[in-house]
């Protein structure tokens, strides 16, 4: 399975009178944005505009680059478990095969850095979100995050990540955070 071919899985919230530009290609494009180190919509939207003619071998833009506040208008409509979902999915899948036994897994929280995206595109910014993944080392690759929820931390969302992830025979390394245990 490909990224696109998982990215169609998810629900697309928008009326269908609004959808000029594919939700696939809008994920693709900031998917491959963040990649190449894009930290704001704008400057997603820029890269894609210089490299519109090479994504239309890859995507198909019917109506071309879609402008930054479409793209921050259909992120804001996702689902964010749903895109976990099937992310986590998608990075099982491929690279599921290649995570050797003993292979060290790192769980960690960090702060999301959508709010400096919201600024930047001078809009009200949504509140901070804290994210925990997981990172196999051998890999260099992030294979599961999840979204903790408003008002908690890391400690409640760990549970639910290894949960998501197929870990048996791997070394999980985890932060002070994470080694809490609740009162009795």
């Amino acid at each position: 399975m490909t990224l696109q071919e998982a990215f169609e899985n998810i629900k697309d919230e928008r009326i269908d009178r609004c959808k000029k530009h594919n939700l696939v290609d809008i994920l693709m494009l900031v998917f491959m944005g963040v990649l190449c180190g894009y930290k704001s919509i704008e400057q997603i939207q820029f890269y894609a505009t210089l490299s519109e003619q090479t994504l239309k071998k890859y995507l198909k833009l019917e109506n071309g680059i879609p402008s930054s506040d479409t793209i921050l208008r259909v992120l804001a409509r996702i689902d964010a478990k749903q895109l976990e979902k099937v992310f986590i999915e998608y990075a099982r899948e491929t690279f599921g095969k290649h995570i050797a036994e003993n292979e060290v897994v790192a769980i960690d929280g960090k702060l999301s850095g959508a709010l400096n995206m919201y600024r930047q595109a001078k809009i009200k910014p949504h509140k901070a979100a804290h994210v925990v993944s997981a990172w196999a080392h051998s890999l260099g690759v992030c294979f599961g995050q999840v979204k903790t929820e408003e008002k908690s931390n890391e400690i409640t969302a760990i549970p639910e990540l290894l949960d998501l992830l197929d870990l048996k025979g791997m070394i999980i390394t985890i932060d002070a955070m994470g080694c809490q245990k609740k009162n009795r």
